[in-house]
């Protein structure tokens, strides 16, 4: 099948899209129900027009909440940030003191345990609005926002997607590729046996169409669910054109087209050199059969071996679990 022809059906499958929009929707879903969780738990605060935090609105005396935060320390020129985490009640087990990898100068230490005092207090207040210093007491400025957390889950979702539609188109391709394969073997094994039948009845002294048309004839008299793909496709070739003026080299040459079998478009191409040029068709088509024949051997021959590499792996399993079943009372009674 060529590719065009995949698109077109990937296009007009009902199975497809139903499976894509089913996905689009749960994913919209989940990206929403992420959003409205999102807005529904952030941090209840009162901001500047600057949207520096002036004050953390409580919203429940009696439950613990955090309130994650950016605090910007300003002493003259110097400017540093800390992120801080604010509970509306003093979490015992907390760490006071962050554990530095260098070591801290006097100053910063002193300033440090002034900013963990503010933020206890902070935590012990038992009011509905806590209001955030702006000032420390050695006259160091505070600014107070409110740190963004990454929520990773929401870029997650589109990859998320962006892999389940590509896994449902390539699980498409893979199959038609194997339905593909399966028809082109079908094909090539019913060749050798449909020339065979072209030569016997030209040799006859049948001509080209009424040999298609025989063939075709014995073809149907087989039951539809034991005829081959081959013999299937050649009967609704013939219903179809059976009473169309269209030449029988004609026909074939559709047919090959249709599938794109470089073993089928050479026959159709001996039949419509003998229709256009009169060549000599029984010879081709005997030195052709031959070909056919011997390509028909050489792909059993490697199903043959295919199936011995299958089978090699169920036998070494088999030859592991002996071993193991043989060895295991020596080993239990060591």
């Amino acid at each position: 099948m060529r590719y065009k022809e995949m698109i077109d059906e990937f296009k007009s499958s009902e199975k497809i899209w139903k499976k894509i929009g089913s996905i689009t929707m749960a994913c919209v879903l989940l990206f929403s129900a992420i959003l409205l969780k999102n807005a529904f738990t952030k941090p209840s605060v009162s901001c500047d027009k600057n949207g520096y935090v002036k004050t953390i609105n409580r919203k429940s005396l009696s439950q613990i909440e955090e309130y994650a935060l950016e605090l910007e320390i300003q002493d003259g020129e110097k400017v540093a940030t800390k992120d801080v985490t604010i509970h509306t009640k003093l979490v015992n087990n907390r760490l006071k003191k962050e554990k530095l990898k260098e070591e801290k100068s006097e100053e910063q230490a002193i300033r440090d345990a002034e900013i963990d005092r503010v933020i206890a207090n902070a935590e012990k207040s038992d009011k509905k609005i806590i209001k955030l210093p702006d000032m420390l007491e050695d006259g160091t400025k505070l600014k107070w926002k409110i740190k963004h957390k990454f929520d990773s889950s929401l870029y997650m979702i589109p990859v998320l997607y962006t892999i389940l539609v590509l896994f449902i188109i390539g699980d498409f391709i893979g199959k038609k590729k194997r339905c593909n394969e399966i028809l082109r073997n079908d094909i090539i094994q019913g060749l050798p046996r449909f020339t065979n039948q072209m030569l016997l009845m030209m040799n006859a002294g049948m001509i080209l169409s009424d040999a298609l048309g025989r063939i075709c004839d014995s073809y149907e008299i087989i039951p539809e669910e034991e005829r081959s793909f081959f013999e299937n496709a050649l009967v609704k070739m013939s219903e179809t054109n059976a009473d169309s003026r269209v030449s029988a080299a004609m026909l074939m040459n559709e047919f090959a087209g249709k599938y794109n079998i470089k073993e089928l478009m050479r026959i159709s191409t001996i039949l419509s050199e003998n229709e256009k040029r009169g060549s000599d068709i029984i010879s081709k088509l005997t030195e052709e059969s031959h070909f056919l024949w011997e390509e028909r051997k050489i792909i059993a021959k490697e199903k043959g071996k295919l199936i011995d590499t299958k089978m090699a792996w169920p036998l070494g399993l088999l030859l592991i679990l002996l071993i193991v079943i043989t060895m295991a009372p020596a080993l239990l009674t060591m």
